[in-house]
């Protein structure tokens, strides 16, 4: 299984700003998430809206090795 996340901010769209609670004009941090099986076969997505001042993103992914 592998993942693929599309992750952006944007200002929160009044119904996100009453749904999570938020102030006027505050940043939503908007992901999708796409979990494939073996064989490359699309088996999740997951669209998440979550405050952005209460949320942090951390990859960790080893760089290349071959001059590529």
């Amino acid at each position: 299984m592998h993942f693929r996340e599309v992750t952006r901010a944007r200002t929160a769209f009044p119904d996100e700003v009453e749904a999570l609670g938020l102030s006027k004009g505050a940043v939503a941090m908007l992901i999708v998430r796409h979990a494939y099986a073996v064989g490359g076969v699309l088996v999740v997505v997951n669209e998440m809206t979550l405050d952005a001042s209460r949320y942090l993103r951390e990859w960790d992914f080893p760089a290349a090795t071959d001059g590529a």
